[in-house]
């Protein structure tokens, strides 16, 4: 990326479609106002061929979030941006493929309630995001399609400030039941982060908060990722045992098993890596891969396989 009008740091992840084409976003750059852009790189037999679909102007949305773009059952993209919009603190948008090309569209401008939000997932045609309140607190929330008409949205549940910390860590990921997972790094009893479920239960959410981090298992977790068999995997960015790695510590690799049974499966000690937080990917064969932000041999970050 140069900066100009192809975007600058995209710091999100991709997302794969069904011919192999990779879609991203980035924070900054475009055409109009540093606002940020959303590209296609199109695999071809010999190369990928880079191309610009959208570049926000402010009023559409400006800065993307750090989730990754999310496709629907029909081929669009749907994503979240951190500012701009009506109100500028951030908007949900979608992408929708056209002969002409893409077409953006916002649906849905954020304000006071729900500001800044992390990203979108989609679970049965809705989607689901995180966002921090106008008071600080951390909110997921909820919006629902409407035929020949606008969006609904509805705040599903708000963390109380000792669990919230007024931090946001990541999303929200789903599993085929259609309960709820994410992180926030700084509430629970310790203040170093914890792991909630959240389960529909009629018109409201249940919270469940399986794990409350203390430092020496980990603190300040991230986003997770499920593998085939329902298992929950993580990183925390900070803590771990005091004899792998002194404070502020390097950071963890942790898994919530069957019942939601907590265990730090790696600790970094900094030559191998510290501060992750680039999220996960799982391969068939169960192997953790990610990035750390810090340590190795330049103390400038490494790439890590983490394997039972």
């Amino acid at each position: 990326f140069t900066g100009g009008k192809d975007g600058a740091y995209p710091i999100a992840g991709l997302t794969l479609d069904k011919n192999g084409n990779l879609f991203g976003t980035t924070l900054q750059g475009g055409s109009t106002c540093d606002c940020g852009v959303v590209f296609e790189l199109a695999a071809t037999e010999n190369f990928w061929r880079f191309s610009i679909i959208h570049s926000f102007h402010g009023a559409d949305g400006a800065s993307p979030s750090y989730g990754k773009l999310v496709f629907d059952g029909h081929g669009s993209l749907y994503g979240a941006t951190q500012m701009g919009g009506s109100g500028g603190v951030g908007a949900v948008f979608r992408m929708i493929p056209r002969q002409t090309g893409w077409q953006e569209t916002v649906i849905y401008n954020l304000s006071g309630d729900t500001v800044y939000p992390y990203g979108v997932i989609m679970v049965d045609g809705r989607l689901y995001g995180t966002s921090v309140g106008g008071s600080g607190q951390v909110s997921v929330f909820k919006l629902s399609p409407v035929k020949q008409g606008p969006w609904i949205y509805k705040q599903i549940f708000t963390f109380v400030d000792e669990e919230s910390g007024s931090h946001l860590s990541s999303g929200v990921i789903a599993d085929p039941l259609g309960n709820l997972y994410g992180t926030i790094p700084q509430g629970g009893a310790n203040g170093m982060g914890l792991v909630y479920q959240l389960v529909p239960q009629g018109h409201e959410w249940v919270e469940n908060v399986l794990h409350e981090f203390d430092y020496s298992d980990g603190a300040s977790p991230n986003s997770l990722v499920f593998d085939s068999m329902g298992n929950l995997f993580g990183e925390a960015m900070d803590g771990g045992p005091a004899e792998k790695c002194p404070q502020p510590g390097c950071g963890v690799i942790f898994e919530l098993g069957p019942g939601y049974s907590f265990s730090r499966l790696y600790s970094f000690d900094g030559t191998d890596g510290s501060d992750p937080q680039g999220g996960l990917i799982i391969d068939g064969d169960g192997k953790l891969y990610g990035t750390t932000a810090g340590g190795g041999a330049g103390n400038l970050g490494t790439v890590f396989r983490v394997r039972r």
